[in-house]
């Protein structure tokens, strides 16, 4: 019941600080005490399970700065998720694929003005010359 009572003068404070005016019901307060519990709740379990994908038994403060970035967009101040070397370095798959694949275009647009220059040669009318005596 402290602990209640304790978060309840916790979030008074933060609504003072805001605005010295405004005094919150005590429904709204128990609103915001539930939705906070859910919030906390939430990202431990989804943090506890990116832990045990990792195959770490430990919960890390990576595991709960991917599930607050991933989850609800939030990034923690001060604390910078480092990629590895190897994927900073990795290069970008498409553009190797569209290097790779440049040949092939090319062979394959030389085909179609092949067949565009068939098809005119066959579409163009026939001249035959005929002997006048």
């Amino acid at each position: 019941m402290a602990v209640v009572s304790s978060k309840k003068r916790k979030i008074n404070e933060l609504v003072e600080q805001v605005d010295s005016q405004h005094e919150l019901d005590p429904m709204v307060t128990e609103i915001l005490l539930d939705i906070a519990d859910q919030f906390v709740s939430n990202t431990i379990v989804y943090s506890c399970m990116l832990a045990k994908l990792r195959g770490d038994n430990t919960l890390q403060l990576k595991d709960v700065n991917m599930c607050l970035e991933k989850n609800w967009n939030i990034r923690v101040p001060g604390y910078v998720v480092q990629e590895p070397a190897a994927k900073e370095a990795k290069k970008n798959p498409l553009v190797d694929r569209d290097r790779k694949m440049e040949p092939h275009v090319q062979r394959l647009q030389a085909i179609q003005r092949d067949k565009a220059q068939q098809a005119q040669r066959q579409a163009a009318p026939v001249q035959v010359k005929t002997e006048e005596t």
